[in-house]
């Protein structure tokens, strides 16, 4: 069916339906947002001289976190990715 036909078709006190363009930006500005926060939560140790790679691997969990947490998010923006191309209108 083509989008004169569904315009036309449609009752006088429906709301103009628009390409999902727009909700695909937000949904991507904020899925940025939700990685970003979650990198505010990886502290800098305070090692002293010599010290750094220690201190760097005591703080695994907090990367392994990260990480899970990071391919996490992008399994499900990819998923609202795919179920938005599949989406005309909104």
């Amino acid at each position: 069916m083509s989008e004169i036909s569904v315009r036309s078709a449609k009752r006088p006190d429906e709301p103009e339906l628009c390409d999902t363009s727009r909700l695909e930006m937000f949904s991507d500005g904020a899925f940025a947002i939700i990685i970003t926060l979650l990198v505010l939560e990886i502290h800098r140790p305070n090692a002293a001289q010599g010290a750094l790679v220690k201190d760097l691997l005591d703080e695994w969990p907090s990367y392994l976190a990260y990480a899970v947490a990071s391919i996490y998010v992008g399994i499900i923006w990819l998923n609202h990715r795919a179920r938005l191309t599949n989406t005309r209108l909104v």
